[in-house]
Parts: C-alpha cells; sequence; structure tokens
C-alpha cells in the first residue's frame, strides 16, 4: 500500500441536496441516479451469507450490525456564510458554498459515538414537548448525543444547531427517532472529520444507543485483537492487501444501506501539523453517503475514524487524522 506523500484527491463530495426534507425527493434523485445500486444491502435482511468470501464471520457480521443501529441521517437546514469556496489549496468547489447563507436541505450520514446525560444542565431539546412549559422547578432530563461525521456535511456550529438526525431509517416504514443538533465540538478541514453535539429528551433511546455503543466497542475490539495475533498479515491477502471495508449510510437520504469493497490504497498525509492518512476503497457510494462511517478490517477502535468523503472516476476515499494507525 502506498505510504508516501500525495496531494488531496478532492473528487466528487457526496452531499445530496434537497429542497426539503421530503421522502418523495429522495425516491426521484436515487431513481435518476447513474450509479450501480445492485450491490447495496439492506440492514434487516443481512446474514453470514451476505458478507463477502473470506470474511463470513459472525464477529463481522455482529460488527456491521451494530455500526448499522449507530448510523445516522443528518439533514442541514441552512448553509452557514462561513462556508469556504474551495477546498484547502485548490480550485475545487467546497459543497454547500453555492447556497451559503441560506436555508436548504444538505444531506448526509454519520455515526453516533457517545451518549450520556445532562448533568450539568448545558442543553435544551428542542422537541415540541420539551417546549411545552412545566409545573414549578422540574426540569426535562435531557441526553448528550455524539456524532461523527464529515465537516464539509456540517461546516460549523451555525449549521449544526440547525440540524436534524434521523436514527433507525432502515427501510420506509420501519420505525425512526429524531434527534436535533446543537454544536460543534471538534472539526478538521482537511481532515474532513468533524463531532458533533446533539441532544435528546428520550431516556428510552438514549439507553438503547449506550447498549448498541457498548456492543459495538466490544467487538470491535475483539476483532482489532485477533487482527493484531495474525503473524501473517503481510502474506494474508484477506486481511492486508485486500482489507475488507464496510460503509453504512443513506444513498440519497433513503432508507440506510450496507456496502462492502476492499481497501484499494492507503496513502499517509499532513493534515496540519500531524500525519493522517488518505484511504481509498472499492465499494459503493451515492450523494447522501458523504460522512458515513468506514469501517476497515481490523481498524483500531481508539486511534482511526474513518467517514466517506466522497468518489473520484476510479474510487471513493475518505480522509481522516489517524497518525498513529498502522
Amino acid at each position: 500500500m502506498g505510504l508516501g506523500q500525495a496531494k488531496f484527491d478532492y473528487g466528487t463530495h457526496e452531499t445530496a441536496v434537497f429542497k426539503s426534507d421530503d421522502v418523495a425527493e429522495a425516491e426521484i434523485q436515487n431513481n435518476e441516479c447513474q450509479k450501480n445500486h445492485s450491490n447495496y444491502l439492506e440492514v434487516k435482511g443481512l446474514t453470514l451469507d451476505s458478507l463477502p468470501q473470506g470474511y463470513q464471520e459472525p464477529d463481522l457480521l455482529e460488527l456491521v450490525k451494530s455500526l448499522a443501529s449507530l448510523t445516522v441521517r443528518i439533514s442541514v437546514m441552512y448553509s452557514s456564510l462561513e462556508r469556504r469556496k474551495f477546498w484547502q489549496g485548490t480550485e475545487a468547489s467546497y459543497p454547500g458554498y453555492i447556497c451559503r447563507g441560506s436555508d436548504t436541505c444538505l444531506t448526509g450520514s454519520g455515526r453516533i459515538c457517545d451518549v450520556y446525560e445532562d448533568t450539568k444542565y448545558e442543553l435544551t431539546c428542542p422537541c415540541s414537548d420539551c417546549k411545552e412549559p412545566m409545573s414549578g422547578s422540574e426540569r426535562r432530563a435531557v441526553w448528550h448525543i455524539w456524532v461523527y461525521s464529515a465537516t464539509h456535511v456540517v461546516y460549523n456550529s451555525v449549521e449544526a444547531e440547525k440540524s436534524v438526525f434521523k436514527l433507525f431509517y432502515d427501510t420506509s416504514e420501519g420505525k425512526r427517532k429524531t434527534f436535533y443538533g446543537v454544536k460543534v465540538l471538534w472539526s478538521n478541514i482537511t481532515g474532513d472529520l468533524c463531532l458533533l453535539s446533539c441532544v435528546t429528551c428520550d431516556k428510552e433511546l438514549a439507553d438503547e444507543l449506550d447498549q448498541s455503543l457498548k456492543g459495538l466497542i466490544s467487538i470491535w475490539k475483539r476483532i482489532r485483537e485477533n487482527y493484531k495475533r495474525d503473524k501473517t498479515l503481510e502474506d494474508d491477502a484477506r486481511k492486508y492487501k485486500d482489507r475488507i471495508v464496510v460503509i453504512v449510510s443513506h444513498p440519497h437520504g433513503g432508507p440506510k444501506k450496507v456496502s462492502f469493497g476492499q481497501l484499494h490504497s492507503k496513502e499517509r498525509k499532513k493534515i496540519g501539523s500531524d500525519n493522517g492518512w488518505h484511504i481509498n476503497y472499492l465499494a459503493n457510494t451515492c450523494s447522501g453517503s458523504s460522512g458515513a462511517p468506514v469501517y476497515l478490517y481490523g481498524m483500531d477502535w481508539f486511534k482511526s475514524e474513518y467517514v466517506h468523503s466522497g468518489s473520484n472516476s476510479d474510487v471513493n476515499y475518505s480522509t481522516t487524522w489517524s497518525p498513529e494507525e498502522k
């Protein structure tokens, strides 16, 4: 795999742009898309046979399902005036610049990475129930939800607080839960990764997410440890040269889909004062997939976080700050 310094690849970033947060409009874009959708898999029907040959492992199936349970659809309802015109150091157009300063519906994907109760009373949930006054000094309990996505999906806190997050959107008819953005906790424009703070007053949802996160961390660690113990990595194409890549996203802002592909290349990059990685992979994505979690088989849970950034004529890619990933 390539580990040399190389220019960042700014191809077509895959946010979906709608006039409104309308399911019918998403279906139109899906039907008009020229990409191949045949390799997308629905979460509901995943089995061991759904996994690529050589990777039909119960642990990986469990990880994919856990990852899917924490993947969200993000609707950004306003484009900030601060959105840049070009990608840093290039003349490639930056997503969302053309509609800056106006209401829009820029749609992408993301992954929940933490949830905890707001015991310091820092947040207020904007849902309709919480807007109704309560008796006495009683205060509704609310929970922080943290979400990873791409910076070009949610550019800053102005956009975050006008963003809506849809969870469990696995099928057109299935259950869905909604929570709301608050601010950007951390962002790297060059690495195209951001960490978002969100809020919910739904205790049942918070408890369910907490259990899902614990399950994902456990299985992620187990696969990582097995990967590290494999002494034949450089000779084993399954785990090194042709490592599998898993993406869970909301293509065209529609129901959640899973896609599998191979790692194409991995290049060390300079991101500010840090070293990072630019990974290229072959896996189905479409508009609406930007910001989706990208899982590279055997990757370290604590030292790296990949989200889908875009595609060019040959491959898809993610550039992320992850200086110690090996």
